[in-house]
C-alpha cells in the first residue's frame, strides 16, 4: 500500500512522511509515484524594508493579501506596462476556490494587449506561478491583480490587489515569486530549501518559512501563517548563502499556502529562496 516504508518511493524519508500524512487525517494511500511530478518554486525580494518581515516575491507590497472563500474568486485580471506587449502568450498558474472553500489547481493562458486589461477566463484566488510561453521578449512588466484596483500605466495602484508580476523590465519571462499553494487533493513533500543574499551591499537578512491553512475546507482551521523551522541568518559579507537538505522533509497538506519570508537590517537588501521536492496524491481525499 502506498506509504507504507518502501511502498511507495522506497526512500524513507518521503515514505515516512506520506505516512504521516494518513495519521494526521488526510486520507490513506498517498503517493509520490502516482502524481508522478516535482516541484522547484524560487522567489526574490531585490528591495527589503528595514526591520520588517516581507514574503521574497517581487511586486513591491511586503506580503501578498490573501483571499478566503468568503472573498471569492476576485484576481481576474493581467496587464502589461508597455503598450508593444501586443499578442504575448502567458501562462497563468493558480488556483480557486471550489463551492466548498478548497482550492482546485488551474492553468490557463492569456494574450497581452498591452496596457489594456485582459480578463482571466477563469477568475482565481490564487496565482503562484506566471510565464510567457513562445520565448517573446517582453518590454514591459506583466501584472495579475484584482480588477478592482484601478491601475496606472499598467501598474495597478492597489498593490494590495497584486498577486504576482513578471519582471519584463529587467529581462525576465516568468515570475520569481517564493511562495505557492497545495490543491484539496495535493501535498508537498519538500526536500531542499537553498537562501542567499545577493552581495550588492552589507546586509544581514533572518530568513523564515511559514504555512498557514486560509481555507474553510478539511482538516485545520484558519489561521495566521506560522513558521516551519527557526529562523536561519545569512551575512552579505560572511555566510551569504546556504542549502538545506531535509531529513525529515517539509510536509504542506492539502488545502496549504507556504511561503519564503526575509527580515533585513538593512533597507534594500536582497533575498532569495528556491525550495523543491516531491508532490504527492490520494484517492481518497
Amino acid at each position: 500500500m502506498a506509504g507504507k516504508f518502501g511502498g511507495d518511493t522506497g526512500v524513507f524519508r518521503l515514505d515516512s512522511a506520506l505516512m504521516r500524512l494518513s495519521k494526521d487525517g488526510y486520507g490513506n494511500n498517498w503517493s509520490v509515484n502516482a502524481k508522478s511530478k516535482d516541484l522547484k518554486k524560487f522567489g526574490r525580494n531585490t528591495d527589503l524594508a528595514l526591520n520588517t518581515k516581507e514574503t521574497l516575491w517581487e511586486t513591491g507590497a511586503n506580503n501578498e493579501t490573501y483571499l478566503e472563500p468568503a472573498d471569492g474568486n476576485l484576481i481576474d485580471t493581467v496587464t502589461s506596462t508597455d503598450v508593444t506587449d501586443v499578442g504575448e502568450i502567458i501562462r497563468v498558474e493558480g488556483h480557486y476556490f471550489d463551492d466548498d472553500g478548497n482550492f482546485i489547481f488551474s492553468v490557463q493562458t492569456v494574450v497581452l494587449n498591452g496596457r489594456n486589461r485582459v480578463t482571466l477566463g477563469r477568475p482565481l484566488c490564487r496565482c503562484s506561478r506566471m510565464n510567457e510561453i513562445n520565448t517573446a521578449t517582453l518590454s514591459g512588466d506583466i501584472w495579475v491583480f484584482q480588477s478592482t484596483s484601478t491601475d496606472t500605466a499598467g501598474v495597478p495602484d492597489n498593490l494590495a490587489l497584486a498577486h504576482n508580476v513578471i519582471k519584463g523590465t529587467t529581462g525576465f519571462r516568468q515570475t520569481y515569486k517564493g511562495a505557492t499553494t497545495m490543491s484539496s487533493i495535493d501535498a508537498f513533500l519538500i526536500t531542499s530549501i537553498t537562501l542567499s543574499i545577493q552581495k550588492k551591499q552589507s546586509a544581514v537578512v533572518d530568513f523564515g518559512f511559514e504555512v498557514a491553512k486560509l481555507t474553510s475546507a478539511g482538516l485545520g482551521q484558519t489561521i495566521d501563517f506560522l513558521p516551519l523551522f527557526g529562523e536561519e541568518t545569512l551575512n552579505s559579507t560572511g555566510q551569504s548563502a546556504l542549502r538545506l537538505e531535509l531529513d525529515p522533509v517539509i510536509t504542506i497538506p492539502p488545502n496549504h499556502d507556504v511561503r519564503g519570508v526575509g527580515t533585513s537590517g538593512t533597507a534594500g537588501a536582497q533575498a532569495n529562496i528556491t525550495f523543491s521536492g516531491y508532490l504527492a496524491t490520494s484517492p481518497e481525499v
